[in-house]
């Protein structure tokens, strides 16, 4: 019998400061962690940019994806595409926005998905 390899799912949370004014950097780190127990935290934009890019993910998961959003624009880890309009990465034409992408240095796309949708729609309202 062969053994499986087991999926790994990476997700992103971020701390920042709600009352920080927009021109100030008021993120304080990025933690990432898989469903394995691996876990990384980072205080440097260039820290999670190298991160990323070694890693080269295809999919990050996220729970709340509007701050978390706003803290990679914030960075400008969105990428050389996206930094300058990070409006880009996005479906504005969407009416819920569920998902956007970031650009890695070799050019690739990374996906970030925000499942606190999916709990919703499983009727866990108090979410």
């Amino acid at each position: 019998m062969t053994r499986r390899r087991s999926k790994t799912y990476w997700a992103f949370d971020t701390e920042f400061i709600a009352c920080g004014l927009k021109l100030s950097d008021d993120v304080c780190n990025f933690g990432f962690a898989n469903n394995l127990g691996e876990s990384r935290v980072f205080h440097t934009p260039r820290e999670v940019r190298d991160f990323i890019d070694k890693k080269r993910f295809r999919k990050l998961f996220c729970w709340s994806l509007r701050p978390e959003f706003g803290s990679l624009a914030s960075w400008a880890l969105l990428g050389i595409r996206f930094n300058q309009n990070p409006l880009l990465a996005v479906n504005t034409e969407s009416p819920q926005i569920q998902r956007f992408k970031i650009e890695r240095a070799n050019g690739k796309t990374t996906w970030i998905y925000d499942i606190q949708s999916y709990f919703k729609n499983m009727r866990w309202r108090s979410i």
